[in-house]
């Protein structure tokens, strides 16, 4: 069984594979892109932590200056 982040890249890795074909990258994934990935997926792992039961989150998105 994966865990939410798991099936997240997995879901992207399936979405970008006719990309990268196409480009022929290959099995290897640049750095950068590596970098890239961990910081766009780095809110979805807080995700995990959720454990209402009856599934119901508010998530504030404003930055305090």
């Amino acid at each position: 069984r994966l865990d939410f982040t798991e099936r997240v890249a997995l879901e992207l890795a399936q979405a970008f594979a006719p990309v990268v074909r196409a480009f022929g990258v290959g099995t290897t994934v640049p750095l950068e892109l590596q970098r890239l990935l961990e910081i766009v997926l780095e809110p979805w792992k807080s995700l995990e932590r959720l454990n209402d039961p009856r599934g119901l989150y508010a998530i504030c998105l404003c930055v305090a200056h």
